[in-house]
């Protein structure tokens, strides 16, 4: 078995299985911190079990899903990252709508 030494840079050094690294993980734990208020608050109505693990597992699936890569290989939560920055960095402002 030979052993590689991997650069600090290489994104898939942190990925515990292709595609799903610990950021990946943590927002899905966030996902089933939301879905496991969500199936509380509806067993404080009296919603059924069915229900309830609706309501437990719809988020950690968004999440999941959120954080998967498309066809460009960017996901949703990546995008959003890229966006936000976009959305506050400088803009240049081109008079008369020109290229």
């Amino acid at each position: 078995m030979a052993v590689y030494l991997v650069p600090k840079n290489v994104r898939a050094r942190f990925e515990l299985i292709p595609g799903l690294g610990l950021p990946e993980l943590g927002l899905c734990g966030a996902g089933a911190l939301v879905g496991i208020v969500f199936a509380g608050l509806a067993a404080l109505f009296g919603a059924s079990f069915l229900l309830r693990m609706v309501f437990f597992v719809i988020p950690i699936g968004l999440m999941f899903f959120a954080t998967r890569g498309g066809i460009d290989g960017e996901s949703l939560y990546v995008l959003a990252v890229l966006y936000r920055r976009w959305r506050a960095g400088r803009k240049r402002y081109v008079q008369g709508g020109g290229v």
